[in-house]
């Protein structure tokens, strides 16, 4: 990651430069000068167009018994951000559908689609699964792209597992 430094100046209030000119500049104009009352220096970063949560997982918290995953597309071209600590918001997941099947017959226990921006939450009892994602807003040659996964989901547990498609 190259790093560069973008100035950031912070102005909090405007004194008024009326109050000290001649009546006559007073007359018919509002003349403002700006006060410098902070300077910080933010970081200006560099880092794929495209990232994921940033999470290790699966995530494994105590809630609902359910299944969450959001599909994010990895890779792509550089893109320049600024920010302190060069740290990004965590993006909005895309859209695509998830299947939930028993991994020891391949039947489909559960399938759930998703808008862009919204996670996939489906309610499963405690067991393990093999779960696909299906990517509806990418495709490779004219075929949406799917990543399968093993999930363990433990009783009184949410567990997040998320899908990411790497793009060169």
């Amino acid at each position: 990651m190259q790093r560069a430094f973008v100035v950031a100046v912070t102005v909090l209030s405007m004194a008024s430069a009326s109050a000290s000119a001649s009546p006559a500049a007073r007359v018919g104009s509002a003349c403002h000068v700006p006060r410098l009352t902070g300077l910080g220096l933010n970081p200006f970063c560099k880092g794929s167009a495209a990232y994921g949560p940033g999470l290790t997982e699966p995530v494994t918290t105590p809630g609902p018994t359910e299944l969450i995953s959001g599909f994010y597309l990895d890779g792509g071209p550089d893109a320049a951000y600024s920010d302190p600590g060069c740290k990004r918001p965590a993006p909005p997941p895309g859209a695509g559908t998830v299947e939930v099947m028993n991994p020891t017959t391949g039947a489909v226990v559960a399938t759930h689609t998703s808008a862009g921006g919204r996670f996939v939450k489906i309610p499963l009892p405690a067991g393990s699964y093999t779960i696909r994602g299906t990517f509806l807003n990418a495709t490779g040659n004219g075929v949406h792209p799917h990543e399968t996964e093993s999930v363990v989901i433990p009783p009184g547990r949410t567990v997040r597992q998320d899908f990411f498609l790497n793009i060169p």
